[in-house]
C-alpha cells in the first residue's frame, strides 16, 4: 500500500506534537515552565521589520528583568508556497535572524543556540485550497513565524 505526501505529512505532525508534549511533560516534572512568543515574518522574507524588533525588544527586557531564565530556543518556520527545500532554507533563516538578534541584545544563554527549523512542515493554519494565490498568501501568515520558547523556573510557594 503506497502511502500519500499529505498522509505522511499528518503522521508526522502527529509524532512531532506527542514529543513536544512529552517534553512539555518532562519540563514541568523538572520544575520548568515554559512561555512562547511568535516573530510573524511577511511572504517569503527573513527580514526583521521595525514592527518585529520592537517586540523582540520587550521579550529581551523580560527575559534580562527575570533571574529564572533556564533556557531559550528558536524556531523557524515558513508557509506551503514553494517547494520544500526552499522553505526549510528560509524557515532556518528566519530562526537564525531572531537568534542573532537576540544574541547582539545579550542573550547569550547557552541554550540560544538551540534552533530548530521545520519549514512548512508544522501549519498553524487551515487555508481552503481554492484561494487565489494573494488570498493563499494572506491567509497562511501565522504559518510565516519565529517561535521563542523561554524556559523559567518555577517557583514554589513556601509552607509558611
Amino acid at each position: 500500500m503506497k502511502s500519500s505526501p499529505i498522509g505522511l505529512r499528518i503522521f508526522l505532525m502527529g509524532v512531532l506534537a506527542a514529543i513536544f508534549l512529552l517534553i512539555a511533560t518532562q519540563a514541568k516534572a523538572n520544575g520548568i515552565m515554559q512561555n512562547e512568543q511568535s516573530i510573524y515574518f511577511s511572504f517569503n522574507d527573513a527580514i526583521l521589520s521595525p514592527v518585529t524588533k520592537h517586540k523582540l525588544d520587550s521579550i529581551v527586557r523580560d527575559i534580562q528583568a527575570r533571574g529564572d531564565v533556564k533556557g531559550v530556543r528558536v524556531v523557524g518556520f515558513a508557509d506551503h508556497v514553494g517547494s520544500p527545500s526552499y522553505n526549510e532554507k528560509l524557515s532556518h533563516k528566519r530562526a537564525d535572524s531572531v537568534r542573532n538578534y537576540l544574541a547582539a541584545k545579550g542573550i547569550k544563554n547557552a541554550t540560544v543556540a538551540d534552533i530548530r527549523w521545520f519549514g512548512d512542515s508544522l501549519p498553524a493554519t487551515d487555508c481552503r485550497e481554492n484561494l487565489s494565490r494573494p488570498a493563499l498568501i494572506a491567509c497562511l501568515q501565522n504559518d510565516r513565524r519565529v517561535d521563542i520558547e523561554i524556559d523559567y523556573t518555577i517557583r514554589m510557594a513556601r509552607a509558611q
